[in-house]
């Protein structure tokens, strides 16, 4: 069994309660198929970089999975099938981190983390060639 990350990306008038619903779907489609997934993560109503069949935004949906070439392919019928999923990629991986991915780490680090400060002037002197 290969590592795959899919994305999907749903219309922006679905419901939480009906991106849940979608997403517990896509796991039971792939659990059924013998597929693990390793995790999930909903990265949440995001603007969409041009309209997409009318939609300016969409919800985000990441599975990072361990599947079968079968269940994949299954996985993108269904996909395309559903008429709440507007786009959808699929990639085949090395291996799958274990820690959230990179859209979910900027979202917990900006939540996180105070505003940061720029000074119009630097505290410390930079050494440059010149200053030497």
């Amino acid at each position: 069994m290969n590592f795959y990350e899919t994305i999907s990306i749903l219309r922006q008038d679905t419901s939480i309660h009906g991106v849940k619903a979608t997403t517990d779907e896509f796991k039971n489609i792939l659990t059924n198929m013998g597929a693990i997934v390793l995790k999930h993560e909903n990265w949440g109503l995001l603007q969409l970089a041009y309209p997409i069949k009318r939609n300016k935004r969409g919800h985000y949906i990441a599975l990072y999975i361990q599947a079968t070439p079968e269940a994949v392919a299954e996985l993108e019928r269904n996909y395309k099938i559903k008429e709440n999923v507007i786009r959808f990629m699929t990639l085949r991986a090395k291996s799958i981190d274990s820690g959230p991915s990179i859209m979910m780490q900027s979202r917990i680090g900006a939540q996180d983390s105070p505003p940061v400060k720029h000074s119009p002037t630097p505290d410390k002197e930079i050494k440059t060639e010149e200053t030497k």
